[in-house]
């Protein structure tokens, strides 16, 4: 048996020996052979410089000319052979693997200007720009550096810049970049035309010295689109022939742009010092081309060690790097599997904040009216209003997802966003008993907090108010109206607010106890610039679903945020907007700012005083001769304008009767019977109608004031009117 063994090791030995000499072999010959077909492609003296004796090697490993006697060093990152100088006075022809498929650099060129490409939406893309082109104006004195605002550029100006007066130049891209986005659209629409156009060369952009993408995003939106569209633009500046570097992606919520300064700076001195970008990306394999394409032959590939760079004979371990698939196998097709919408850190952010996070895309979170009537300290807007008792409401949404990135958005964009629902979906059961669950043991924590008393507490366990309005679009959620009858089943008013961008969902609702949509803008470029929506046909989403408000089974809100220095003017516009979807109310309330933060825009300044808002009020009313200002609350810097079918002869029936509603919803899901918010309205009581002393603020509580001088001046002014 030992013979057997040795004989069998024997033969392994001599099998491996000769294997190692044919491979080795076919290395010499290939190397050789790509040597002599350079030499055909950039021919140089009459004697080359590398003779044939030394295959892997300059003659003397300086990088000179054999002839030469005194070899002159050049510039490291110039030459085919990699030490500075070229062979025979060409450059040999340099290749780079980059995701499998390989692409050949350029002959020696120069970099005769750099142009700074920039598109900022906060000020981030912008600040990062002229930092980087400060720094390296200092050290390449004499090269032309441009910056150029890509968001005011035209087809035309995009053309020029590109084909007509692009040879030579470096390309530094620096885009704020988010997906389904009108952002720099015409910068998108020349490459995605010109990279489809079979008219257009396919090499058009060669006589680049390249891109370098630098891209600033939100990840939140999901890994399939983190940093589109400004990739996409990447991709076919590479299809048209030019030269681009990898991306640099930076989450612009959770990053410091900064933090990447000094490698985009190396990288581009690096790129301005060679000529062009040295290893580009190519895009042949990655953008979805056929296996005929990505197939090459043995020549288009450079094993590791195996170059005019290197002398070192590449391992048999490398050689599965390269190996390509066949013709014959096929690939397999990506299918798009649903997955949870909040990631681990996105939990991590959102609990921080104070959610309650129920299953896999919903949330509850304590109202700070929740507390304060639970201690007496007066209740919401909704309180004087409409009658709901704000110890009781639980606030909530049912989506965590957004199709907008509103500028005063309270949560300054740490929830996911979205034009259509790609998540796993919870069932609605499920999340109400979550919800319940959640709030109750939230208001359970304010036992024994001064001011709350056990009969509050015993009321604040039970709620009997949902509104949801949390964050995101509620509207989103598939089975938005299976959790609606679960909340009505369960006693619960509902108070649904939307962005007015899913009018079809809207026409299949179920009856709400009232339907709020936000108005934020009277115009398309207002509403565009303030919202700033996902979906491209956002003008007309939004006009068809304040449309669709008039089907709606109960009472219905337009909501308006005023914005100082955004919004702030053309009531008559809102007038027209008004008469479009013809709500039962009109809510106007100045805008609450919520701190700073990078995606913050607003300070104190946007924040209008109460006087401004209802000043605003009244030229609306002014140009709605059916509407008039029925309620406020000083308290929330919110007015409340009211169709005059709910005025009465004292007052105004503005105020819900909450148990009158639950029978008219019963009713409906037993026979089909509609009926009107009228149906359930009744009489406001005359602390909250507009005009009144308390402004609001029900008298039965007692207002807390965080400022002393406030509180010993509205107690002077009191002991005025007694």
């Amino acid at each position: 048996m030992g013979k057997g063994v040795d004989k069998a090791i024997f033969n392994l030995g001599i099998g491996v020996a000769f294997g190692a000499a044919v491979y080795f072999i076919t290395v010499y010959l290939r190397e050789r052979r790509n040597r002599l077909e350079s030499q055909a492609l950039f021919p140089g003296p009459a004697t080359p410089c590398c003779q044939d004796e030394q295959p892997l090697s300059c003659s003397d490993n300086t990088g000179a000319c054999c002839q030469d006697e005194t070899p002159e060093k050049a510039p490291e990152s110039s030459g085919g052979c990699g030490t500075g100088s070229c062979c025979g006075g060409s450059s040999a022809p340099k290749k780079t693997v980059r995701k499998g498929k390989m692409r050949k650099a350029p002959k020696e060129k120069l970099v005769e200007k750099v142009i700074f490409l920039y598109a900022s939406r906060s000020g981030a893309a912008e600040k990062l720009t002229d930092e980087v082109k400060e720094y390296l104006s200092a050290f390449n004195q004499g090269l032309e550096m441009v910056k150029i605002d890509a968001q005011e550029m035209s087809i035309q100006q995009v053309e020029e810049i590109f084909c007509d007066k692009g040879r030579n130049t470096l390309f530094v891209f620096i885009c704020a970049s988010y997906p389904d986005d009108e952002f720099v659209d015409n910068l998108k629409s020349f490459f995605s035309e010109s990279a489809t156009d079979w008219r257009f060369s396919k090499s058009e952009l060669k006589k680049c010295a390249g891109m370098i993408p630098i891209i600033l995003g939100d990840s939140t939106f999901g890994d399939d689109v983190f940093c589109e569209p400004a990739r996409t633009i990447a991709r076919q500046f590479s299809l048209l022939g030019g030269l681009r570097t990898n991306h640099f992606e930076i989450d612009n919520l959770k990053e410091k742009p900064d933090a990447y300064f000094k490698d985009i700076c190396q990288l581009i001195d690096e790129t301005i010092g060679n000529g062009c970008v040295e290893e580009p990306v190519d895009e042949g394999v990655e953008t979805g081309s056929s296996d005929e394409e990505a197939l090459e032959s043995d020549e288009d590939l450079e094993l590791p060690g195996n170059s005019c760079k290197s002398g070192n004979v590449p391992d048999l371990e490398d050689i599965a790097n390269v190996v390509r698939p066949t013709s014959s196998q096929v690939r397999p097709r990506r299918t798009r599997v649903a997955k949870e919408m909040l990631s681990d850190k996105l939990r991590g952010a959102l609990s921080k904040q104070g959610y309650h996070l129920v299953g896999s895309h919903s949330g509850v979170k304590i109202c700070r009216w929740t507390k304060a009537q639970l201690r007496g300290r007066g209740g919401c807007y909704k309180h004087s209003f409409y009658g709901i008792e704000s110890h009781r409401c639980m606030e909530a949404t049912p989506s965590l997802a957004c199709a907008n990135k509103c500028v005063f958005c309270w949560r300054h964009h740490t929830n996911p966003v979205g034009t259509s629902w790609r998540w796993v979906t919870d069932e609605p059961k499920m999340l109400v008993d979550g919800m319940l669950a959640g709030h109750r043991g939230m208001v359970k924590q304010l036992r024994g907090v001064p001011g709350v008393t056990s009969e509050k507490m015993v009321e604040a366990m039970n709620p009997v108010h949902c509104a949801l309005s949390l964050v995101g679009e509620p509207i989103m959620y598939p089975r938005i109206a299976e959790f609606l009858d679960y909340l009505h089943s369960h006693g619960l008013s509902s108070y649904l607010v939307t962005n007015a961008q899913f009018p079809d969902e809207i026409k299949t609702l179920p009856p709400v106890t009232q339907f709020y949509t936000s108005i934020d803008a009277s115009t398309q470029a207002e509403l565009k610039a303030i919202d700033r929506p996902l979906h491209k046909d956002f003008w007309e989403r939004f006009q068809q679903s304040l449309h669709n408000m008039k089907d709606i089974c109960g009472r219905t809100v337009y909501r308006l945020t005023l914005v100082g220095g955004f919004n702030f003017f053309d009531a008559d516009n809102y007038a027209e907007l008004v008469k479009l979807g013809e709500p039962d109310f009109i809510e106007v309330k100045g805008v609450t700012y919520c701190g700073t933060s990078n995606n913050a825009e607003l300070t104190m300044k946007n924040v209008p005083w109460h006087e401004e808002v209802v000043e605003f009020c009244e030229q609306m009313c002014s140009h709605l001769p059916d509407y008039s200002i029925s309620c406020e609350h000083e308290h929330s810097n919110c007015v409340l304008i009211s169709n005059h079918k709910y005025k009465t002869e004292t007052g105004w029936k503005t105020w819900i009767d909450y148990h009158r509603f639950q029978q008219l919803y019963d009713e409906w899901k037993e026979n089909g019977t509609k009926f009107t918010g009228l149906d359930y309205s009744i009489e406001t009581p005359s602390w909250a109608v507009y005009g009144s002393e308390e402004r609001g603020f029900d008298p039965s509580m007692k207002r807390h004031y965080r400022n002393k001088k406030k509180e010993a001046k509205a107690k002077a002014m009191a002991g005025e009117g007694s």
